[in-house]
């Protein structure tokens, strides 16, 4: 029986994530959910009646994709400790949750006429980018005045923790992101800025 608190296990587990790879996003997916889990459980080494109880608690308070979000991290977790502290995984019998198929809502014509409307410039290229490219958050917020090219409109966006691809966008577009490199006051490199630090925006700030 092994005595490593559910925390102990929790860094290790993070640092070999770390080790192959792991997006900063992902550490504090991990993190927020295996932490739920030691407030609960402050030793790695449960039963599996323990783990149905605890499922059974998350399925009574919140909605079902944060219930499966809880499950996948737990399985992922318990593999690495299994491996690591040689104990039974109570995990054993719970079945892998099945993606949920959200079918994605496209903003209508109209409204997004209505919003370039009252954009600033910054958010009327921000959202000509979207529109035209298709792009991730995390690949609008890293790209960086190197990475785009206005004549050929074309830019490298980086995604998914280190991939990056080619995507296009049209002359409106490659105008709209002209008109705000004109106006925007900062010594930053990335393209979409904050009016108030001159810093690269984050995806919050998005």
């Amino acid at each position: 029986m092994s005595h490593t608190t559910t925390l102990q296990a929790l860094d290790e587990f993070i640092l070999s994530r770390q080790a192959n790879g792991i997006s900063v996003q992902s550490i504090k997916w991990y993190t927020s959910l295996i932490n739920a889990f030691a407030d609960v459980h402050p030793y790695v080494d449960v039963t599996r009646h323990d783990m149905r109880v605890y499922i059974v608690s998350l399925r009574e308070r919140l909605a079902e994709a944060s219930v499966k979000s809880h499950i996948t991290a737990l399985l992922a977790f318990y593999n690495f400790c299994v491996n690591e502290y040689g104990i039974q995984s109570p995990m054993k019998g719970i079945k892998r949750p099945k993606p949920l198929q959200v079918q994605a809502k496209a903003i209508t014509t109209n409204d997004f006429i209505s919003l370039l409307q009252i954009a600033n410039d910054r958010d009327k290229a921000i959202l000509c980018f979207f529109a035209d490219t298709g792009a991730r958050l995390s690949g609008l917020v890293g790209l960086t005045t190197e990475d785009i090219d206005l004549t050929r409109r074309f830019a490298i966006v980086t995604e998914k923790g280190k991939k990056t691809r080619k995507v296009y966008f049209t002359r409106f577009t490659a105008i709209a992101i002209r008109r705000w490199l004109q106006v925007r006051h900062a010594k930053s490199s990335y393209v979409f800025t904050s009016f108030v630090t001159g810093d690269g925006l984050k995806t919050s700030g998005v």
